[in-house]
C-alpha cells in the first residue's frame, strides 16, 4: 500500500517507475535528478558513446558471472527500495555466503579516471549510493552488517582495483528533492557546472521545475 507521501510524489501519471528517486543518480545536482525524475535525459550520446557504454554492460555481465562461478551464490542486480522516500537502486552483486556478507558495487571506468579513483586522488561519487544499499540490503536481507565493497574496472586494460566503500547518509539529500518535488519550486543552481550543457538554462530566472523542464526540453528539441 502506498504511503501518504508517496501518493503525494505521484499526483498522476508523471512517472511510470518502481521509485521516483535513482540511487545511483543522488550525487547529481539537484536540478538533474528533478529532470530525470521527469523522464528528461540531457545526454546525448554519441554512437561512440553508445558502443562503450553497451561494452560496459556486457563487462557487468561478464563481472557477475565470474562472482557466480566463484563464490557459487550471488544475489544480481536486484531491485531495493526505499517506498516511504520514494528511492530505490539494483545492487550489483552480493555474496550472502561471505561473513560479514560483502556487497559490490562495480565501477567501469577510462585508464585516467580509474587510476585518480584507484589512488585516492578524487574524493568517490558513490558513497550516497552506497549508504542506501547499506541500510536496504540489511533490512530487506536480516544482514547485522555488510562488507562494502567497489571495484573498480579498467575498460582498456582490464585491470581491477578493489576498495572498501564508505557510506553516507542519502536521507537529507532525498528529503530535500521530494520537498521540492511536491512544492515544484526550482533548486538554487550550483556552483562548478562547466561541463553541463545546461549552465546557459540555469542561468535564467525560473523560479518552478515546470518552467525550467520546459526551457530544457525546448533546449533538446533545437539541437
Amino acid at each position: 500500500m502506498k504511503t501518504q507521501i508517496q501518493a503525494m510524489l505521484f499526483p498522476q501519471e508523471k512517472v511510470e517507475r518502481p521509485a521516483l528517486w535513482r540511487a545511483s543518480s543522488l550525487h547529481k545536482c539537484l536540478r538533474i535528478q528533478l529532470l530525470e525524475a521527469r523522464g528528461i535525459d540531457v545526454e546525448f550520446l554519441s554512437p561512440q558513446q553508445q558502443r562503450m557504454l553497451a561494452v560496459r554492460s556486457a563487462i557487468h555481465e561478464l563481472y557477475q558471472e565470474a562472482l557466480l562461478h566463484q563464490f557459487g551464490t550471488v544475489i544480481r542486480e536486484k531491485l531495493y527500495i526505499d517506498h516511504e522516500l520514494s528511492v530505490g537502486g539494483h545492487v550489483d552483486a552480493i555474496l550472502p555466503k561471505c561473513s560479514p556478507p560483502v556487497l559490490i558495487e562495480l565501477k567501469t571506468l577510462n585508464p585516467f579516471v580509474f587510476r585518480k579513483y584507484a589512488e585516492g586522488k578524487i574524493k568517490p561519487y558513490w558513497n550516497l549510493q552506497i549508504g542506501f544499499y547499506y541500510d536496504q540490503v540489511r533490512a530487506a536481507e536480516g544482514f547485522e552488517d555488510l562488507d562494502l565493497q567497489v571495484h573498480l574496472f579498467n575498460v582498456a586494460t582490464g585491470e581491477i582495483a578493489f576498495l572498501q566503500a564508505d557510506k553516507e547518509d542519502y536521507r537529507p539529500i532525498v528529503e530535500s528533492l521530494n520537498l521540492y518535488w511536491l512544492s515544484d519550486l526550482l533548486p538554487p543552481a550550483q556552483r562548478g557546472c562547466n561541463n553541463c550543457p545546461l549552465t546557459h538554462i540555469c542561468t535564467e530566472p525560473l523560479e518552478t521545475i515546470d518552467q525550467f523542464a520546459e526551457a530544457v526540453k525546448e533546449w533538446r528539441d533545437c539541437r
